[in-house]
């Protein structure tokens, strides 16, 4: 199994940059917004990664943060965002996923939703994403 720890150093290492913690305010702000939004919450490895790295970009890869999670959904899915996905990150022409029907992480095409891979967490996502 992936660790959070070892792929953010992977990231690190490989010219990402990742960002301060997030606070328990910015954690509390983005939930409440998505809820608003009638988008899922946010899943807890998620979380466990904003309390290391509120948001991490690594080349051509952005991974949200607590302040610009909520207005990247409409921003990311070319047509409505489907319910059950709530978008984490984005690169190019891939949206990175968490779908809340299965609890798994997916690389989504930002048009149809057609599935380019799922992982059983959101370390195993980054960790192909940084690995690209």
């Amino acid at each position: 199994m992936t660790s959070l720890k070892t792929v953010l150093e992977k990231l690190v290492a490989g010219g990402g940059r990742k960002l301060p913690p997030a606070s328990d305010a910015g954690l509390t702000s983005a939930e409440m917004t998505l809820a608003a939004l009638g988008a899922p919450g946010l899943p807890p490895d998620f979380v466990a990664f904003l309390r290391v790295s509120d948001g991490a970009v690594y080349h051509h890869i952005r991974f949200f943060g607590t302040a610009d999670i909520a207005m990247a959904q409409e921003d990311m899915f070319r047509s409505r965002r489907p319910p059950h996905f709530l978008g984490l990150g984005q690169a190019d022409d891939d949206v990175y996923a968490f779908d809340a029907r299965d609890g798994a992480y997916k690389i989504l095409d930002p048009t149809d939703c057609e599935d380019f891979g799922t992982f059983a967490s959101f370390a195993e996502l980054m960790d192909d994403a940084v690995g690209e």
